[in-house]
Order: structure tokens, then sequence, then C-alpha cells
């Protein structure tokens, strides 16, 4: 069933706050994960006892020496939380910081998306990168919101269909290339 941008927008909202903590964790939902563990961190800290906070410590020194892939999700849950509880005196300057770290990854997420890539683009074709940008604004726009390579394959695909002639390579390609092509994961 294709999504309009709209409900893929109103999707990553919904999955801000999730309806159950280990279903958000089975299902790697992170935003929903950290937003969990803020709220459960400024809880913790609102108790007069140091024993949730100690609790907290030790489950993720725990999770964090079993460090398989599975267990990330709750290490960072209690990373978060135990980070909040300690520092909800200084939240404001802990947002801040985040604040601070999400404006520079933006920037150069936006410097990598409208100049590095439209030059790779253009230094390969001669052909102008913005212009193919709008032709793949659907895609794009899903791979924004949703930041899965997978999700973003079918409409891809759409698009190459519509707008090129020759969609043979590219079905061979776009999967490939969605596996490959993780540099902006590297900012």
């Amino acid at each position: 069933i294709e999504q309009t941008p709209l409900q893929h927008t109103m999707a990553a909202l919904d999955n801000l706050i999730p309806r159950n903590i280990l279903a958000a964790v089975a299902n790697g939902n992170m935003l929903g994960l950290c937003s969990f563990s803020i709220m459960f961190g400024i809880a913790a800290a609102s108790l007069d006892n140091d024993q949730v906070l100690q609790l907290l410590e030790n489950l993720n020194q725990l999770l964090v020496a079993m460090l398989p892939y599975r267990s990330q999700p709750f290490a960072i849950f209690f990373l978060v939380a135990k980070v909040v509880a300690t520092h909800a005196k200084d939240f404001g300057n802990i947002l801040n910081a985040l604040g601070l770290f999400t404006g520079c990854v933006m920037l150069a997420l936006a410097l990598q998306f409208f100049l590095v890539l439209p030059a790779i683009y253009y230094a390969a074709t001669h052909r102008n990168p913005y212009k193919w940008m709008r032709e793949m604004e659907s895609p794009l726009f899903v791979a924004f919101c949703t930041c899965s390579s997978a999700a973003t394959m079918p409409y891809t695909l759409h698009a190459v269909a519509t707008n090129w002639p020759k969609t043979s390579t590219a079905r061979f390609v776009i999967p490939v290339g969605a596996q490959l092509n993780m540099n902006g994961t590297s900012i």
C-alpha cells in the first residue's frame, strides 16, 4: 500500500511516544525508545531514592558488557535514562547540547545533500542534479521521513520507471546501492 508523504510524517510522529516499550525495542523504534528514556529519566530523578539510579547504572553496564546488536536498544535506554536522571537539574543544558548537536548534524546533511552529492552527480553525468532531485522528489521525501533504505526502494524503483526509459539496470543497481551507499550515516 502506497502512503502519502503526510502519512509517512504522521507515522514518524506516532513512533515518538511508543504505545508499548517492549514492542519499540523489538521493532528497533529508536526515536520512541529515546523519548521514553527521557521521560523515564525525569521520573527517576524526581524520586528521592538513589536505588533507581544505581539499578539503571548496573543494567547499563551489564548490557554494554554483553553488547551484541540486539541488546543495544536496551543499553541506549538505560544510558539515556541515567544521564537524564543524574542531570535532571541541568535538563536545560542537556537539551541545549542536544539541540546544538542536532543542528550540526542537520547542517552537515544539508551540505552533503545540496552540495556534495549534486557535485558528484554532475561530475559523473554532466546533467543538472537539481532537475534529477525534482524527478526523484517522492523517494527522497520518503527517505527523509523514514531513514530507511529498504522502505525507500519501491518509491525509487517507481520514480525511475516513470522518469527514465532504461529500468532494467535500475532494478539491479537500486537494491545494491541501497545497501552500499550509507555515507549519510557516517555524519
